[in-house]
């Protein structure tokens, strides 16, 4: 039985608001979903809500000690996996759930899809009748489901497929993420709320030279640089290929690809290179200090991607006064719009005919672009802005009455 409406209840919610958040990893290997749900729920505890994160110890990525560091102060709970590792099995999670809950004020944000966590979520919303906010991060858009396409029709039917029905809202980060949600059938109440950056990180800097120097870049090129998980989604092959037709166009530029690898793509991508002389440099894995050398190294930004829900790496990459090439497998068109980017047709052409563009502007010209596209992550992407709108979808969910401006019925 669906119970995505609202409950009705008189009491309202506030400091009294208890949310259990559901989470793969909290690794920051595993790239934008661990920092947004990082820090929507950092952002959240301001307003003195209630929040325990559960996850497992098992997953595509390890978890390391500066990654519990950086989600204090929230309290995090890992629980250990049996059975079927690969979907993050966990009895004990299921278990601790439970026992982070309170009555009439609990919440349950499920981050990501096609694991034991959406079991969990299920059984326990319809159990104890608490309302299930489930985050799909794009993996609800047509290219995402077709990967591994036979595991997700499994867990689908198993159990995903009547948790996304039975969900009190979807909350997604762009319209093309609501139309995806909207194509696969769902008729909940969708939350459109954007992710959020924070924008002052960016304001320090390293400087460009020592950047440079600690990542081994040659002097006197310029950088374009992609900072991602490198995984076939991503469109990196695209890239190269469009790298190597480019030509004399990408005399001193070097293209840096910077990202920990999945499933091998990595290597494929080196062997596709190899063609290319001394003009792309994969850096691997850059975390912390070396992400924002990568950040400070670079003069221009690449995001090739099939599919993004919303693609966090590039408000950082603003956020650090950088102009971007996205592609519309991105939810990106403001970078047209805010005059700080350029945002591509899913081909070839249009990839390349954008990197003409922008490898041909002065440095000063693409200062200028950065500039403005920094100003935009400060003032529409602030984290504070972001979490109350979470808070007023939960208060909602639990609560009934008239939705918040950001959820859409229909």
């Amino acid at each position: 039985m669906s119970h995505f409406a609202p409950s009705l209840a008189s009491k309202e919610y506030g400091k009294d608001l208890n949310v259990a958040v559901l989470v793969a990893t909290t690794s920051a290997a595993y790239g934008g979903p661990s920092y947004s749900a990082r820090r929507l729920w950092q952002s959240a505890m301001n307003s003195g809500v209630n929040i325990t994160i559960h996850s497992t110890d098992t997953f595509h990525v390890p978890e390391k000690a500066e990654d519990s560091a950086a989600w204090q102060p929230l309290k995090c709970r890992t629980w250990p996996t049996s059975g079927i590792k690969q979907l993050g099995y966990s009895s004990r999670m299921n278990d601790g759930v439970l026992a982070s809950l309170r009555d009439g004020s609990s919440i349950i944000s499920q981050h990501g899809l096609w694991l034991h966590h959406g079991r969990i979520a299920r059984n326990i919303g319809r159990r104890l009748k608490v309302p299930v906010i489930i985050h799909p991060y794009g993996m609800l858009e047509d290219w995402a489901l077709r990967r591994s396409s036979w595991k997700k029709r499994i867990v689908g039917r198993l159990w995903e497929y009547e948790n996304l029905r039975e969900a009190a809202c979807i909350r997604v980060t762009a319209q093309s993420e609501m139309q995806s949600v909207r194509r696969f059938g769902l008729k909940n109440p969708v939350a459109l709320i954007p992710e959020g950056i924070d924008a002052d990180d960016y304001d320090l800097l390293p400087d460009k030279q020592e950047a440079r120097n600690r990542l081994s870049l040659p002097e006197g090129q310029r950088v374009l640089l992609f900072l991602s998980r490198v995984h076939p989604k991503k469109g990196l092959m695209n890239l190269l290929k469009v790298w190597k037709r480019v030509g004399a166009a990408r005399k001193g530029w070097l293209l840096a690809i910077a990202g920990p690898d999945e499933g091998g793509h990595t290597s494929e991508l080196m062997h596709a290179a190899r063609e290319l002389d001394d003009s792309v440099r994969f850096l691997g894995p850059l975390f912390g200090q070396g992400k924002f050398d990568a950040f400070a190294a670079a003069d221009l930004f690449v995001l090739p991607s099939y599919s993004e829900n919303f693609g966090i790496v590039v408000a950082e990459a603003l956020s650090a006064r950088l102009p971007v090439i996205a592609t519309r497998g991105t939810p990106w068109q403001g970078l047209k719009e805010h005059s700080c980017g350029w945002w591509t047709q899913l081909t070839e052409q249009s990839l390349e005919d954008a990197l003409r563009e922008a490898m041909a502007l002065t440095d000063v010209e693409l200062k200028a672009m950065g500039e403005k596209g920094r100003e935009w992550m400060r003032r529409d992407f602030g984290w504070n802005k972001i979490a109350a709108q979470i808070i007023e979808v939960c208060k909602w969910s639990l609560g009934g009455g008239a939705p918040p401006d950001c959820v859409r019925l229909n």
